[in-house]
């Protein structure tokens, strides 16, 4: 917890104990920023540990919300659906007040109005996050740009939600969201 401010630390510590979770800080991971499960009656939560402390925070409390959903609801209820939001809104909203700079509050509350299931998934939220970013929306058509795992794309053509990229060493296409920084 030594990523979190002390007050919203202390505060997801008595979260934690009380439904019992095993929280795991481990190595970053490609895919995913943490995850939860529930196995053997216990709520297992992993979170990867080169997050900025807001990016953390707002993991955690995704996965906390993933535990509650699950002990109100069980197996029940879409994983990101009605109930899993409301319960991410009511442990997120109280959390934000004055522990973070007042641009990424304010990017913070406005993606809690409807929480995607991916943070990601909101350039307001990336970017106040991480300031000196550029995401792929803001590479410039035909313009090459590098993934976190050291690819090199060229950004081609927009479909709906996202941004055909194709390396220009294979041709091969890929399917970029936007809001993914480059490097």
């Amino acid at each position: 917890m030594d990523h979190l401010p002390g007050p919203i630390a202390d505060s997801l510590t008595g979260t934690l104990a009380d439904l019992s979770v095993h929280l795991t800080v481990c190595a970053p991971r490609k895919t995913k920023l943490g995850d939860w499960r529930f196995k053997n009656g216990n709520h297992y939560i992993t979170i990867n540990n080169d997050l900025c402390p807001e990016q953390f925070f707002m993991t955690l409390v995704h996965e906390i919300a993933h535990a509650t959903t699950w002990d109100k609801y069980k197996n029940t209820v879409k994983p990101h659906g009605v109930e899993w939001k409301q319960e991410f809104r009511s442990h997120m909203l109280p959390l934000l007040v004055g522990h973070f700079p007042p641009d990424v509050e304010r990017a913070l509350r406005t993606h809690m109005e409807n929480p995607a299931a991916c943070s990601g998934k909101s350039a307001q939220v990336t970017r106040a996050m991480n300031p000196n970013v550029i995401l792929v929306d803001d590479v410039p058509m035909g313009n090459t740009f590098k993934t976190k795992g050291g690819l090199v794309l060229v950004k081609v053509e927009k479909k709906r939600t996202r941004w055909v990229c194709r390396d220009p060493r294979t041709h091969k296409a890929w399917l970029v969201p936007g809001t993914m920084p480059t490097f």
